[in-house]
């Protein structure tokens, strides 16, 4: 196809397709939906963070298109994605300028939770977007959506060349690269957009921790930022400054205390806001005597790993066997890809009364909601509210706490019963799941997404 070609039959095929039948087109690309994840890192956004990057000459020259490619690493914890959250609400709005008619902002998050190579999402999302907007289907694509299956990396890169003709700039914004799994074919198909003449459009703002084999990736196609800097850091007291003001628990605190408090976890922050959040998420449960609190303060956690440990070592004894089920069963699933935006804490909770009980244990007919889960666990999960209880999502908090929990690390620790290495957790979960095989409560699915995962 030459691009005279592609106008042509795009026109034609325009001229053809219904509204409804450019959606089911559109609908057909997308394999993986971002949009629940940038909704939630809209809502963690402090207002007045992130500032710093819009400073840069880094991100002017990136909107002005003198830098194609910038890339924005940092160490885990250190607010990535909702920095990048933030950037793309920003390219968005500048793109909606009158003089900006021909641009256009899409955005992609690899995500953990995925537990996927992300390329093709990555590739089908985007040109899926820039479609809808256009309100055109190139010929190309509707011949792949035709013919049905699966399209290659190379006729998804050839759909996205002809799904750009209608801009004249296209901003993409994809966060936290770091988590495709495997990424090997996430780094080519990026390093062929920067270095085709084809995809000159695109500017391209890229996200991840500072791995070696994204850094040399990167190399020679990117403007780097390294959130290293002590811009980042005056975000992260910003935001320990708001988030003690808004908590009730702290309202009854003296001031003075509170500054200590605010003083303490900011320098030691070292720039990981997901460190931050979690000391203040640990201290609002101290009683607001003077000398617990300094004595919290003068021995706060070194890193994550050490903070994880003492959020479940803070677990009462008798309750851990209840949180290490929910959390076997969570991981469980997820390697099943079932319910990737987060699973239902019924299911999670009717799976760990069931396994607990299989395994010799009880819970002493204990009455846990989600509630009780969320308190025991702190900051490791986050609770999507629904209407009810069986409405409610729980995902892990952040990839760090997953990575902990699969990581040898963990063994090495007085917290190793709660490792969700592969080895513990299959055998107690495949026994529920032989147990209740021949159970109309128990999902088909789950039986053949086992088949496909473990034969």
């Amino acid at each position: 196809w030459d691009i005279k070609e592609i106008k042509a039959s795009s026109k034609q095929i325009n001229t053809m397709l219904t509204l409804a039948q450019r959606q089911d087109v559109c609908n057909w690309l997308v394999l993986t939906d971002p949009s629940p994840l940038h909704n939630r890192a809209r809502r963690l956004y402090e207002p007045g963070t992130g500032s710093w990057m819009l400073r840069t000459p880094e991100w002017t020259d990136w909107l002005a298109g003198i830098n194609g490619y910038v890339w924005i690493h940092g160490i885990p914890g250190a607010g990535k994605t909702i920095l990048a959250s933030w950037l793309i609400e920003e390219a968005q709005n500048h793109c909606k300028q009158a003089w900006s008619k021909s641009r256009i902002c899409a955005y992609y998050y690899c995500y953990f939770g995925h537990n996927q190579d992300e390329t093709m999402s990555f590739l089908r999302w985007i040109i899926s977007q820039l479609l809808r907007q256009a309100e055109a289907v190139p010929a190309l694509v509707y011949d792949l959506f035709k013919r049905g299956g699966e399209p290659s990396i190379a006729e998804l890169l050839d759909s996205l060349e002809t799904a750009l003709q209608p801009w004249g700039v296209v901003y993409i914004v994809i966060d936290a690269i770091d988590e495709s799994n495997p990424r090997e074919d996430l780094l080519e198909s990026i390093r062929d957009l920067a270095t085709s003449p084809r995809f000159s459009k695109i500017q391209m703002l890229i996200t991840s921790r500072e791995h070696r084999d994204i850094e040399l990736g990167m190399e020679g196609i990117t403007k780097s930022v390294s959130m290293s800097n002590s811009l980042v850091e005056q975000d992260i007291r910003l935001y320990i400054q708001s988030a003690i003001q808004s908590n009730m628990r702290f309202k009854r605190w003296p001031k003075d205390l509170l500054l200590e408090v605010e003083e303490a976890v900011s320098t030691q922050a070292k720039g990981m806001f997901r460190w931050a959040v979690c000391q203040l998420d640990e201290l609002q449960h101290l009683k607001s005597e003077r000398f617990i609190v300094r004595d919290a303060l003068a021995t706060l956690p070194k890193d994550l790993d050490v903070t994880y440990e003492r959020v479940f070592l803070r677990i009462p004894e008798e309750e851990r066997s209840f949180v290490c089920h929910i959390f076997y069963w969570f991981c469980f699933y997820r390697e099943l890809d079932i319910h990737q935006d987060g699973l239902p804490y019924m299911l999670l909770l009717d799976a760990a009364r069931t396994s607990i009980l299989r395994t010799g244990h009880s819970t002493d007919n204990r009455y846990y909601d989600s509630e009780r889960l969320k308190e025991l666990c702190g900051c490791l999960i986050v609770l999507q509210q629904g209407d009810s209880e069986s409405d409610t999502l729980i995902t892990f908090a952040h990839y760090t706490v997953k990575e902990y929990l699969d990581s040898t690390r963990i063994l090495q620790s007085p917290t190793s019963s709660f490792s969700t290495q592969m080895s513990t957790i299959l055998p107690i979960c495949l026994d529920v799941v032989f147990f209740q095989a021949q159970s109309v409560t128990f999902s088909d699915v789950v039986v053949k997404r086992m088949h496909c995962r473990w034969g």
